[in-house]
């Protein structure tokens, strides 16, 4: 179970399909209780950050949608 006790979104609305268990995977392995993601669309690959060390960071993939 993941708790998000804070958050803060900034630009346009976005929306992305992707692996949760990578997302959860990549924000254990950052190693800090903050956590900042960065997306650019949502079609680009997004990263997970430590916001107190910038050479801390997990790329994440989003899934291709085939309609």
């Amino acid at each position: 179970l993941e708790n998000i006790q804070t958050f803060q979104y900034t630009g346009e609305k976005i929306s992305i399909a992707f692996d949760p268990q990578f997302v959860i995977d990549a924000i254990r392995a950052v190693k800090s209780p903050d956590v900042r993601l960065c997306f650019q669309s949502a079609e680009r690959p997004f990263v997970v950050q430590n916001p107190r060390d910038d050479s801390v960071f997990q790329l994440i993939t989003p899934k291709r949608l085939i309609f």
